[in-house]
């Protein structure tokens, strides 16, 4: 929070998804409705000028591709995707979905940084 004040940000326009209830700034749970919900937030509005930031700090993985024609393109039978709280009920968030429905919604000319601190996950 201090680096986004110290860069200009207003925090009162920050949502903080965590999983600890007592923790000061925390806005929501991040489970995969949430997250999705939250993604679209950042982006509804924005417009040619805006600098949006994301910060994803949590598990990763990599899950199988969906079809065939992805597997070809990638040249891998795995895409990366992100672990949400409840993903045993609600899955993975795949990077083809954060592509298809956030990063290709991005306005022109609109600045998104983002930084994904992630940990491998093993669910096995």
């Amino acid at each position: 929070m201090k680096l986004l004040r110290a860069l200009g940000f207003d925090l009162a326009m920050t949502k903080v998804l965590v999983d600890d209830r007592n923790f000061i700034a925390r806005t929501g749970n991040p489970d995969r409705r949430t997250i999705e919900k939250e993604l679209n937030w950042l982006i509804d509005g924005a417009k040619a000028g805006d600098h949006l930031f994301l910060h994803f700090a949590g598990h990763a993985t990599q899950v199988p591709q969906q079809s065939r024609q992805q597997e070809r393109n990638n040249n891998s039978s795995f895409c990366d995707a992100l672990v949400p709280v409840d993903y045993q009920k609600a899955g993975y968030i795949t990077d083809d979905f954060l592509f298809e429905n956030f990063f290709t919604k991005v306005p022109p000319g609109c600045r998104l940084t983002c930084v994904f601190d992630t940990a491998i996950y093993s669910a096995s």
